[in-house]
């Protein structure tokens, strides 16, 4: 050992001190527990790499091993001291008594060498040693009490014999630095005893524990047979808690959430009271598990996570079980492993939820039924390389080798149709989101035909049946086959079967193809009636100081342009930004908005004053396209931050609740201290990360743009698309989140878009005005992109 690294040993009298290099104490009690250590009288051995892992053979080694499991015991320490230093006079409490005016420190009794003149100090040494029982390569992981450094197994005996600090009952001794921990417990106690070269485990022989009429666990642990079945984990591997009866607990287990029997989220009661069971690990082999348990003999169809069947559930809901792990041949939910009753680590929007096989004459759309019984299996199960089918025929060969087909379908000719797909032996469709020309060539070209094309969306040619196979289809139009173009997995779509896609084909070339079908263009225009409210007038008896940011929830139907942007997840959808209404259609929103996903990524979501409750007022409408300035962040990084997007199918049903907003024109005079609001479900605190979940909103002045340009507001970085709005005290303001949401004024009546939440520095700050895309600016590039893409 160098020298250089031996530094002293520093016990505390409150809390444990121990150093990282050392993997000595395994910390089996809670943050609460306390724990005395004794000050040893010899130094502490600070290493960066010690203990060694293995023995050492380089004679240049920093430590020395000695091998002493098949010898004799060792009594003499590392670095005893011959013919030790007995002192003359007072004795402490700890020190061993040579006589009556002499003694040693204990940590030198029996270190095979007379440190008392008359050698007492080495007397009957063994016989401490035949106290203990000894298990080698062994370690009774717990916190120890006391910890000796360098003194032989036979002091370390003695010191857990001669012990008044704590009760000790074994320790375990570290041999190749001669390292001895005290403990007050042992393994019948604890259960807690593992192999850990190169430590030996030695025990108290009179302290063991008799077992007798106890049960003892897999780890040795022995519990009084009372604590069988009483909902608690005493073995430690939940072995006490296995093979028990339903009544022991309690216990039920029921699907909740959900107008079909055979799906919900699993409800789990025991000990009265009734909780979730958390999606973490939580898997098929589980969900059967359960399915079989409530009478659905052929197992269990899905998982759905996530909360996917808890959106009613209001307040922090309880977990009963997590972690949950089945064999699989368990005949109830408890019988299975998991974390204890009670006990979790989960998060509101963690239950699971399963869907339980049933027996079905045909199964739903985006279902695979099994060639035998009647099984429905979601489709991304079939010939996924895992048995689903009790007949196993969803693995089958005839399915998963069979050969993509296409058909056109209910045309007035061959040349013509809905597009049908043949996948794993079942007809389906193809949505018409993103499909184009390029891909109607794939298509038409693999049946045959080498002309020109027409694309037919909405459902032109009737809405078909089955399963939607593909969505987001994207071609190049070299392809061979439209399944080797880009696109979504099979089978996963956010379309209805109205927007099944059709192809018109031909063997005509290019420049026949608008005399050979006429195609009308009816131009889609602004709504005749615009910007007003469900009451028609603006509640001027509001507090004039709320706010977006610390501010207050608005009024049903008080902003019925307000649209969100939210990005699908796996059981809800997540709020993005804000948008604007302008037609059944169309809708408004800041580029930078629309940048980080795809576009079916997204959806609009309208009329929603709560995102918790459902109010019968909302709309939802996926994007069908959108469309980015073209100079968006030229020059400057939010420079140009405008996009129109485009809906799919009708878009938005307009009504009271849902309505558009007027749009000025393009020589509009932005007046001073015009008084506008603003909306949006963005963070309510600056440097908050988390969205309202109620609609807020606020009014807000427009500022010159003289003062917003002043060097201590924005500066240059304000361009001619820009305008800054708010209090400069920090006033009203809005967050984030509430990008792409309207700054609306109130103009003749009726509510006019002046301008686009963009961005600004910090929320609600002095000095700090948000920034708005100024609309006036940017009206000729929105009616020419407006009518361009509103051509049916």
């Amino acid at each position: 050992m160098r020298k250089t690294t031996r530094k002293p040993f520093y016990g505390s009298t409150n809390q444990p001190h121990y150093s990282h290099e050392f993997n000595d104490y395994d910390d089996t009690f809670g943050a609460g527990h306390s724990n005395k250590y004794t000050r040893a009288t010899t130094p502490k051995i600070f290493e960066k790499n010690w203990p060694p892992p293995f023995p050492s053979t380089d004679v240049n080694a920093d430590y020395v091993f000695e091998d002493e499991e098949e010898g004799e015991v060792t009594l003499e320490a590392e670095n005893s001291i011959r013919n030790g230093p007995s002192r003359d006079g007072d004795c402490g409490k700890s020190d061993f008594r040579c006589s009556a005016s002499k003694c040693v420190p204990k940590t030198l009794v029996c270190n095979g060498f007379k440190d008392c003149p008359d050698g007492t100090d080495e007397i009957d040494c063994l016989d401490y040693i035949s106290k203990f029982s000894k298990k080698q390569n062994s370690k009774l992981a717990v916190l120890e009490k006391e910890r000796w450094d360098n003194v032989s197994v036979a002091t370390c005996a003695l010191l857990c014999v001669q012990s008044k600090e704590h009760h000790c009952r074994s320790f375990n001794y570290r041999k190749i630095d001669k390292t001895c921990f005290l403990t007050n417990t042992n393994e019948g106690l604890t259960g807690a005893l593992i192999l850990y070269y190169p430590f030996d485990y030695y025990e108290l022989t009179s302290e063991k524990i008799n077992c007798s009429g106890m049960y003892i666990c897999n780890n040795k642990k022995c519990i009084m047979r009372e604590k069988l079945c009483d909902g608690h984990d005493d073995c430690g591997d939940r072995m006490d808690e296995k093979g028990c009866k339903s009544e022991d607990f309690g216990y039920s287990v029921r699907l909740t959430g959900s107008k079909n029997r055979n799906e919900g989220q699993i409800e789990v009661r025991a000990f009265g009271r009734t909780g979730y069971v958390c999606d973490d690990k939580f898997g098929l082999r589980d969900a059967n598990v359960v399915c079989k348990e409530l009478g659905f003999s052929l197992g269990a169809a899905e998982v759905k996570g996530n909360s996917f069947y808890a959106k009613n559930v209001t307040g922090k809901p309880f977990y009963m079980m997590d972690d949950v792990s089945c064999v699989g041949n368990e005949t109830k939910l408890m019988d299975c492993d998991f974390s204890g009753w009670g006990v979790h680590n989960c998060l509101e929007q963690e239950s699971v939820g399963i869907v339980c096989k049933t027996p079905q004459e045909k199964c739903a759309d985006d279902y695979w039924q099994c060639d035998t019984g009647q099984e429905c299996l979601p489709l991304a199960f079939v010939c996924d390389g895992l048995l689903d089918c009790t007949d196993g025929s969803d693995e089958g060969s005839q399915h998963c080798d069979a050969p993509t087909e296409i058909r056109l379908v209910n045309g007035t000719n061959r040349q013509q149709g809905r597009v049908e797909i043949r996948h794993h032996g079942i007809w389906g469709t193809i949505c018409d989101d993103d499909f184009n020309e390029d891909a109607a060539k794939v298509i038409c070209k693999h049946l045959g035909f080498k002309g020109s094309v027409v694309v037919k969306k909405d459902g032109y040619f009737g809405a078909g049946s089955g399963p939607i196979w593909l969505d987001q289809v994207i071609c190049s139009g070299n392809e061979t086959s439209i399944e080797n173009c880009t696109h979504w997995n099979w089978g996963e779509h956010n379309c209805e079967h109205s927007e099944d896609v059709g192809v018109i084909c031909s063997n005509f070339y290019e420049h026949e193809r608008h005399s050979m079908i006429p195609i009308p263009t009816i131009p889609q225009t602004y709504p005749d009636r615009c910007g007003y409210r469900k009451n028609n007038i603006f509640n001027r008896n509001d507090d004039v100081h709320f706010r977006v940011v610390r501010g207050s929830v608005a009024q049903r139907g008080d902003y019925p342009w307000q649209a969100a942007i939210r990005v699908k997840g796996k059981s809800k959808a997540a709020h993005w930004c804000g948008a604007v209404i302008i037609s059944e259609k169309f809708a408004l929103t800041a580029a930078h908005c629309l940048i980080g996903y795809s576009k079916g990524a997204y959806v609009v979501v309208a009329g929603d004053y709560n995102v918790d409750e459902y109010e019968g007022t909302e709309q939802e409408a996926y994007i069908e396209d959108f469309y980015l300035h073209e100079n968006f962040r030229q020059g400057h990084k939010m420079n140009n931050d405008i996009a129109l997007i485009k809906l799919k199918g009708r878009g938005f049903r307009l009504n009271d609740d849902v309505q558009a907003i007027c749009l000025p024109d393009s020589d509009t005079n932005y007046e001073t201290d015009l008084n506008c609001t603003i909306s949006g479900y963005g963070s309510i605190e600056s440097g908050k990360s988390a969205f309202s979940h109620d609609l807020r909103a606020g009014w807000v002045p427009l500022q010159k743009r003289e003062i917003c340009t002043m060097p201590h507001v924005y500066g240059d970085a304000l361009t001619e698309g820009m305008i800054c709005a708010g209090s400069l005290d920090e006033g009203i303001d809005s967050c984030d989140g509430d990008s792409g949401g309207p700054l609306a004024c109130l103009y003749d009546g009726v509510f006019t878009l002046y301008g686009i939440t963009s961005w600004g520095q910090h929320c609600g700050y002095a000095n700090k005005p948000g920034v708005y895309v100024k609309i006036a600016h940017y009206k000729r590039w929105i009616d020419e992109n407006f009518h361009k893409h509103s051509l049916n």
